[in-house]
């Protein structure tokens, strides 16, 4: 009777050994992984890490950081209304405007902050770095495909693939992208955003002006047609 009670009296101890072990192994563990996140190695909730972000075409980022431009600043700024498809933007008072024209693809709208007709050779050479160029095109979209799935329907419809080099932007609250496209040295952007049935395009030029700010402001305040 003795030695029985002692056999199990030592497989007792034995199983809170065990247990204890086990307890300690999940607690050691656990400080292991806290330690391994708060060095950025745990994937989840890295903001840093592409494995914890969503899609590229998901994630809304305004081009001014998320902040609401306040229109007061800018009442001294020109207002367009454009008189083919009705979309308005405020733009610099000093900058030229030429209204839309059909002519190449779709209704082009042309902003330049110099006079392109006092400076007509600055068409066919770089744009320098004190200046902007900015044309915004108006394409159908009569299937009201989403930016992605317009730029993926045609190879002609974009000179590139759509992959994760494409920013994400927001335009009076309509997703779109934004893709830096370079060439000899020279950069540029393209924007494409889709307002209903039809594709925005926004060609800015060169990427780097220091003018970039200002066209960052007439991107805030455009607003797409109210149907």
């Amino acid at each position: 009777m003795t030695r029985k009670t002692f056999s199990t009296s030592k497989g007792i101890v034995s199983f809170a050994q065990a247990l204890i072990g086990l307890v300690l192994l999940v607690a050691f563990i656990l400080v292991l992984n806290a330690l391994l996140a708060s060095r950025g190695f745990h994937t989840a909730g890295r903001s840093g890490n592409i494995d914890s972000q969503p899609p590229s075409s998901t994630l809304p980022v305004h081009m001014d950081e998320g902040k609401s431009p306040d229109d007061s600043l800018y009442t001294s700024w020109k207002l367009y209304k454009d008189p083919v498809y009705s979309y308005t933007f405020r733009y610099p008072s000093n900058w030229y405007l030429y209204p839309t024209s059909t002519e190449g693809m779709g209704g082009t709208t042309q902003l330049f902050s110099y006079d392109r007709d006092t400076f007509p050779t600055r068409g066919g050479i770089p744009i320098p770095r004190t200046d902007i160029k900015v044309e915004i095109a108006v394409r159908d979209n009569p299937k009201r495909l989403n930016t992605i799935q317009w730029l993926k329907k045609s190879p002609s419809n974009a000179p590139y693939q759509v992959s994760g080099s494409a920013r994400n932007i927001t335009v009076d609250g309509n997703l779109g992208l934004e893709f830096l496209n370079t060439r000899d040295g020279y950069s540029w952007l393209e924007l494409y955003v889709v307002h209903e049935d039809k594709l925005y395009t926004f060609l800015v030029s060169p990427s780097d002006s220091d003018l970039l700010p200002n066209f960052h402001s007439i991107l805030n305040l455009f607003n797409f047609p109210r149907q």
